[in-house]
């Protein structure tokens, strides 16, 4: 072999080990490349989710919605002393019961800490029940209803002494006041506190994430504009050897 022919030889054997180094190259910048776009896309996904979440939280909130029907329909039952309102009460209570619902539909989702705020107020709207349950049972003595056909929770009332020495008229205005009351009212406002405490918490712990999100999708796209630079390069360096 003349010396021409080892130098062409030479040249040949180290352009395809160059050409090789540039397809090794760009498969290692398209790898990443993609890999780039797989995490923006669970970057993307994080913060559907958690907004998702944000949207659950809101829709499952429904405490103060149920607990406000509870208060509703015997705000008419004592006042319009319609047996139709004390069944839609226990209905809701024990039947719909989207109180206890919301709860655990949040527990799938969220940590203890986040939904204390509406455990506190399930506790709150369960405490105020026994004031509603009571002021029911005073209304039906006082129309002498056969306490025997309403609800359990009512049957199983007992009016205190001073109480039983009312006339009919003493009590249904007795019931009037216990749900009508600042104390009751007082306890309402307890619950929707507390309500308004988690969506707030909810609110910013989704703002947080999402905010998270937006960050880490500049950082990709700026690596990824990085690596596209790198990749046009690389490929007219490619282009110029062949």
């Amino acid at each position: 072999m003349t010396k021409e022919e080892t130098k062409k030889l030479t040249r040949e054997t180290r352009r395809d080990i160059v050409n090789i180094i540039m397809v090794i190259i760009s498969c290692v910048l398209y790898g990443l490349l993609i890999y780039g776009m797989v995490l923006m896309f669970r970057q993307f996904s994080a913060m559907i989710f958690s907004m998702n979440d944000y949207i659950s939280c809101v829709e499952d909130a429904k405490v103060s919605d149920a607990s406000a029907y509870l208060t509703d329909q015997v705000h008419h039952y004592v006042v319009e002393m319609e047996s139709e309102h004390m069944g839609a009460y226990f209905i809701e209570a024990n039947e719909t019961r989207r109180r206890e619902s919301a709860l655990e539909n949040l527990e799938e989702f969220a940590d203890k800490e986040t939904i204390s705020g509406m455990q506190k107020a399930l506790d709150y709207s369960n405490e105020l029940m026994k004031t509603e349950i009571y002021a029911m049972r005073l209304v039906a003595e006082a129309n002498g209803e056969d306490i025997s056909k309403f609800p359990k929770e009512v049957q199983k009332v007992r009016l205190s002494e001073e109480d039983q020495k009312l006339s009919s008229e003493e009590k249904a205005g007795k019931a009037v006041l216990l749900v009508f009351n600042e104390e009751y009212h007082q306890a309402r406002e307890n619950i929707e506190a507390e309500i308004d405490e988690f969506l707030d918490t909810v609110i910013g712990t989704t703002r947080q994430k999402q905010q998270k999100s937006i960050r880490n999708m500049g950082d990709i796209m700026v690596v990824q504009s990085v690596l596209f630079g790198v990749l046009i390069v690389q490929s007219i360096i490619t282009i110029t050897l062949i």
